[in-house]
């Protein structure tokens, strides 16, 4: 069947969009309280709705989530103060789709409900949800993961609902659906373990999953791909995971049987939000209600203009009273009736400060441990109020607790992110040593505390770290590729803060759009160069990595050292050697018997031949790995493009051949 879109028509109203931030607009139309969306009881259900710019409002209700449905029942709602409409039903009413129709003057919108917690096929039919039927066994006993008690301990490992189990290989019989997250037990055609097993083999300890709120870029019954960073429903699970995107509840369940697979592996469940724009502002139900309330709009020669710092046509006004609300309340609901462990913000920093705060605070009384990061790169937006201030890299000290992704220490160990042949720190670019010093001490120039550095050298956006890497060293082998891949990792993993990094780079994921070219944006593409390349592991280098990664992690998790709290802990514990080593080569140790008795020493290096380190004193060799390592059994030696660690043999007192650095 053909599914429909309601019509939509614009409505401009002129100066309201400057009085819904004006004091008396907030003053007079704020409730942070009052409950919203269908609140469900066997016996009854109350809908209630905010709408204060319109002059009435009515239920609709329909038999199933078929867009192109019509109404069996219309029911007048009842004007309460503050702007709010509602109507009490009674009986049980789970599993019934409505919708919202507003009038303003002589128009009238049809609006799903922001707050409704699940929906019919692609998303244009809210549903009423009685939670209990959606829960799986054992959700009762479920919670939170309670291992991890501050950022430093985690290790996230980011991933896509279809690309997890869409290789072949996979093993995995869901095939892009949350049940595919869940299953265990699967390995590739040659033996090797995928999906659940691997995950808890490879040692994290969270999956950021991309999107999973209703998203519209994808027909949900016929199938399609998308990253979803095009927001449709937040308080919704998407529907093209589910086996059923027709039945909400479906949807609902088998994204809670994946939470709680994962959590009976002991891994956490990062959830990815984008509340700095929506799909399509005119379309959005927040926006059908109170039209151009949630967006930051302006008149500029008389059209209307929506801000546009996200790249996506719209941006947020979380300033307003009501919109920040909204975005708390969603990740409470998130946090409380999904047991999540965090939230990964797309571009926070077009939020305010006042609103990231609150979030952490009203969420953090659900999961005292969730994670909260986000992307704080320097953005413009037509705030609504002049005394808002965005919340990113450049004002992270006003959102304490809250993480930011590290492009310094990106950047400066790969090279330029927009032009794929400039290289970094790894092609022997000296310039690149400071700032990657301020990076391993968790210290980069806009990062107060290393709880705020989330170090990573990919993500799902750009080119893969393995593209990358082919770019700038187009001439050199796939060996040496490798080694500079296990590098930059060894730099993520022994730099104090979060370690963050995309699932298949382990694997040397490659976006490869097969003519010799690299794709950096491959948000929409449908023929699976996104997917985690299990059948790879068939490879024994392929293999080898994997295993490397496992060790960088494990080894990160035996030594509190790599995960201090503070600043002032590193700035105590954490010591740059000055060694007569080749421009670029990067040594220090780390010590502190108040936090680990062992005392350890590091040692990076981005040139192609191994190099003699000067280091005197009895150390035990923990850890080397690199593209040439050194065959002189004498003294120590970092491998070309490699990594060094080692132990100071107990009851031994280093020395140096040269001073220290500050």
């Amino acid at each position: 069947m053909e599914q429909k879109k309601p019509s939509l028509s614009p409505l401009d109203l002129g100066g309201m969009r400057r009085t819904f931030s004006s004091k008396k607009f907030e003053t007079q139309f704020t409730d942070l309280t009052r409950p919203l969306g269908a609140l469900y009881t066997p016996e009854q259900t109350l809908f209630r709705v905010w709408a204060p710019t319109a002059d009435g409002v009515t239920l609709l209700l329909y038999p199933t989530g078929d867009p192109a449905g019509e109404p069996v029942e219309q029911r007048r709602m009842t004007a309460e103060d503050k702007g709010f409409y509602s109507i009490l039903l009674p009986g049980n009413l789970a599993g019934v789709y409505y919708a919202f129709e507003t009038r303003i003057g002589d128009s009238a919108f049809f609006a799903v409900d922001p707050y409704a917690k699940s929906v019919g096929v692609n998303g244009w039919r809210s549903m009423v949800l009685d939670p209990a039927l959606t829960n799986p066994p054992g959700w009762e006993e479920d919670g939170p993961i309670t291992t991890i008690a501050h950022p430093a301990d985690a290790v996230v490992y980011e991933l896509h609902i279809q690309d997890f189990s869409g290789d072949p290989a996979s093993g995995i019989r869901q095939k892009g659906k949350y049940l595919g997250l869940a299953e265990g037990g699967t390995i590739t055609p040659t033996g090797e373990a995928t999906g659940l097993d691997y995950l808890e083999q490879l040692g994290i300890t969270h999956v950021q999953l991309m999107p999973v709120y209703d998203f519209c870029s994808v027909e949900e019954a016929q199938g399609g791909y998308n990253w979803g960073y095009d927001p449709q429903n937040y308080f919704a699970p998407e529907g093209c995971y589910a086996t059923d995107p027709y039945d909400g509840r479906i949807r609902v369940r088998e994204l809670k049987q994946a939470i709680l697979a994962l959590h009976q592996r002991g891994i956490g469940v990062v959830m990815d939000v984008v509340f700095n724009h929506v799909a399509d502002s005119e379309a959005f139900a927040f926006n059908r209600l109170v039209p151009g309330y949630f967006s930051r709009i302006r008149k500029r020669n008389g059209k209307k203009v929506y801000s546009n710092g996200s790249w996506c046509g719209n941006d947020t006004a979380s300033e307003r009273s009501m919109v920040r609300r909204y975005l708390v309340d969603c990740c409470v609901y998130w946090a409380k009736e999904y047991h999540l462990d965090g939230f990964r913000f797309d571009i926070a920093s077009l939020l305010d400060v006042e609103t990231v705060n609150t979030i952490l605070e009203q969420v953090k009384q659900v999961n005292p441990h969730c994670l909260f990061y986000g992307e704080g790169w320097k953005v413009n937006s037509d705030v609504t109020k002049k005394e808002t201030v965005l919340a990113g890299q450049e004002t992270a000290d006003l959102t304490p607790g809250f993480g930011f992704f590290n492009d310094t220490l990106r950047d400066g160990v790969r090279g330029d992110l927009f032009d794929g042949p400039a290289g970094g720190w790894l092609a022997g670019k000296e310039e690149f040593v400071p700032q990657l010093k301020d990076c391993l001490r968790g210290n980069a120039w806009w990062c107060p505390q290393p709880d705020q550095a989330v170090n990573f050298v990919s993500c799902h956006d750009n080119w893969t770290l393995w593209d990358k890497l082919a770019q700038v060293f187009s001439d050199q082998s796939p060996e040496f590729l490798r080694a500079a891949n296990g590098l930059a990792a060894a730099m993520v993993f022994f730099s104090q803060g979060m370690p963050f990094f995309l699932g298949g780079e382990e694997l040397f994921l490659s976006k490869s759009d097969g003519r010799g070219g690299y794709d950096p944006n491959s948000y929409n593409v449908s023929d699976g160069r996104n997917r985690i390349p299990w059948g790879s592991l068939a490879q024994p280098e392929v293999r080898a990595h994997r295993d490397l990664y496992r060790t960088l992690i494990a080894f990160r998790k035996a030594h509190p050292l790599l995960r201090l709290r503070t600043k002032e802990q590193v700035d105590h514990a954490l010591t740059f050697l000055d060694l007569d080593l080749p421009d670029g080569t990067i040594a220090f140790t780390l010590s502190d018997p108040l936090v680990e008795p062992a005392r350890l020493a590091f040692a990076f290096h981005p040139g192609p031949e191994p190099v003699r380190l000067p280091l005197k004193g009895e150390w035990e060799v923990l850890l080397t790995e690199g593209y040439s390592p050194a065959k002189d059994p004498k003294g120590f030696w970092v491998p070309g493009m490699g990594f060094w660690v080692a132990q100071e043999k107990k009851g031994k007192k280093e020395t140096f051949s040269a001073g220290i650095q500050g």
